[in-house]
């Protein structure tokens, strides 16, 4: 429904930037007869909170993009894990994040920081 409004607004549109706060469509799953008007916006800032269940506990995180200057598409979208009362970055991709890359992403933190790993004898060193 709200991708309707937004392709009706655009058809009147005649300006040379339109800006949208909080879109409400899910970018993994988009219309595909309203694909090229969805792919004509560009991410300029996203503040997206994370919490996911990896391995036995819940790790919370967020992706987040802030174009200060230039193209949109060179700034990297960033994944960062809250470890004990900090932020640390985890991971960073050219593409927004799936979930999938985020269960990798913050599955691979943990482990890394797992007590554990210096209990196995047989990892890398």
């Amino acid at each position: 429904a709200e991708v309707g409004l937004l392709a009706e607004l655009m058809s009147s549109w005649s300006g040379p930037v339109a800006i949208m706060l909080n879109p409400g469509w899910n970018p993994f799953e988009q219309p595909s007869s309203q694909k090229e008007l969805l792919d004509s916006f560009q991410t300029v800032y996203s503040f997206l909170p994370v919490a996911m269940k990896i391995f036995v506990s819940t790790v919370e995180g967020a992706v987040f993009k802030r174009v200060v200057k230039g193209d949109p598409t060179d700034t990297p979208w960033e994944i960062f894990q809250l470890q004990g009362e900090k932020w640390m970055p985890i991971g960073r991709q050219a593409e927004r994040p799936s979930n999938e890359n985020l269960e990798v992403a913050f599955a691979n933190a943990s482990a890394a920081a797992s007590p554990f790993k210096k209990l196995n004898p047989f990892g890398k060193k």
